[in-house]
């Protein structure tokens, strides 16, 4: 009779461990390393799934408080438009303005951007990555470590939630905005600071940190190479974030 011995030479997958959820903030590379070794769904689909309930959390925290702004605003415009004109116009802000539209409209279509922002994010890096001499990685590792990346965020909007549910109050400008925000929502709509600076925090600039080194364990680039691709990354995504602006107040000043 035989007996057959365990290969201890061969390497299994780790599974799943909650503890990456930890990891990721101070140990982000060892934590990367370890999820891309994952081979489940899994690795991409719990941070996926930390990201969706923190939106929730913080969209269901400020809708009420969104609403009576809305509400407000819209009343002031109002005031100032012809009596027959003003009753067509509470009739559509009535439905539109509504505790139902507004939570199943912010929460729809907010995070269906957020999965079109991951999976552009992915995109531009796994690409840009390949510009740089990177390893050839698949593309779903990427997106992988663009998910865990992106725990910083989640952290952001829980706390951004609890600060809503403790105030009272939505916060108008958040991030660096209040810096050159006016207090008029028209004139600062077409201000391209107000958004550009809307969207840089510290929860923002330890993501794009994070991004840094998951490219650079992924595709296995240098952490300077990685760092430009992600610095450009940012340059574009704030690009797009201000075009708005740009295309609001050219028409606003015509």
């Amino acid at each position: 009779m035989t007996t057959t011995l365990p290969n201890n030479n061969v390497k299994t997958a780790p599974v799943f461990s909650w503890r990456w959820l930890f990891g990721i903030i101070d140990q982000p590379v060892t934590t990367f390393k370890a999820v891309l070794a994952h081979r489940r769904w899994t690795r991409w689909g719990i941070p996926l799934l930390v990201l969706i309930v923190a939106f929730g959390a913080a969209s269901i925290a400020q809708i009420p408080y969104v609403l009576d702004l809305a509400r407000t605003q819209a009343e002031q415009q109002l005031a100032t438009m012809p009596p027959d004109q003003a009753e067509a116009a509470r009739a559509t802000m009535e439905f539109t303005l509504s505790l139902p539209f507004m939570l199943v409209t912010t929460l729809g279509f907010g995070l269906l951007f957020m999965v079109f922002g991951l999976l552009t994010q992915s995109a531009f890096l796994y690409f840009g990555s390949f510009i740089f001499g990177g390893d050839d990685i698949t593309f779903g590792a990427m997106f992988t470590v663009n998910t865990w990346a992106r725990i910083p965020m989640a952290i952001g909007a829980l706390v951004q939630a609890a600060f809503v549910t403790m105030s009272h109050g939505v916060i108008r400008y958040p991030g660096l905005a209040f810096f050159v925000a006016s207090g008029d929502p028209l004139v600062d709509a077409g201000n391209p600071l107000v958004p550009l600076l809307s969207s840089i925090d510290l929860f923002w600039l330890w993501s794009l940190l994070l991004a840094m080194l998951g490219v650079s364990v992924a595709a296995r680039l240098s952490r300077g190479q990685a760092l430009i691709l992600t610095l450009v990354y940012a340059a574009v995504a704030l690009g797009l974030t201000v075009l708005p602006s740009f295309i609001f107040g050219s028409s606003f000043g015509g």
